[in-house]
């Protein structure tokens, strides 16, 4: 899929322009939140550390920015096949909010394991040690990071699915569903025209 959602036009029909921009925005949450995740765990321990801060060499901030973005980029390119993978399995197998939220949340939730890995990388005491000036490394850090689904990821991945339920009405005849009625309202006006 393109990094934008598709223009309206004559070429494409209102479903598949509704579920490229659901899709497109579902991305763009989870770009955001990815990035705020590691992000704010990187700020808030350096944060914490001033004298830790102070002995980083320039050179590895820039390395630390620089995989902060590549990494969570590279972790949306990873969780996109696993994504349709949900949608597919949601789409035919009965669900409840809850059990979709935590299939996110375990899918997206390894954002951890990239937040943890750019803190090892750049040498980051774990969260039990002082900022006490000591050069030693420390050979076995632990970080608490607890990823939690955040409300506009789960907001952006109901809007996928509930174009991917308006759809699959369309398609089943069912034009009395309340996702045909809002979010395709033209297959409505299709048979309105057709009869």
């Amino acid at each position: 899929m393109s990094d934008t959602p598709t223009d309206e036009s004559e070429d494409t029909t209102a479903s598949d322009q509704r579920i490229s921009i659901a899709v497109y925005l579902l991305r763009e949450a989870i770009r955001f939140e990815s990035f705020r995740f590691a992000s704010d765990a990187l700020r808030v321990r350096l944060e914490r550390r001033p004298t830790f801060m102070a002995d980083t060499s320039a050179r590895a901030l820039v390395q630390m920015r620089r995989s902060l973005m590549d990494e969570t980029q590279e972790h949306l390119g990873e969780v996109g096949p696993a994504l349709r993978d949900l949608r597919i399995f949601y789409a035919t197998t009965p669900s409840s909010i809850e059990d979709e939220r935590a299939a996110l949340t375990r899918l997206l939730g390894k954002i951890e394991d990239i937040t943890k890995r750019i803190l090892l990388t750049l040498g980051v005491p774990g969260d039990d040690k002082s900022d006490d000036g000591s050069k030693a490394l420390d050979m076995s850090p632990s970080y608490d990071l607890a990823f939690e689904l955040p409300d506009s990821v789960f907001w952006a991945w109901q809007q996928v699915r509930n174009i991917d339920d308006a759809i699959a009405a369309v398609e089943a005849g069912n034009l009395a569903s309340f996702n045909v009625q809002f979010l395709l309202p033209e297959a409505l006006a299709e048979t309105k025209l057709d009869s």
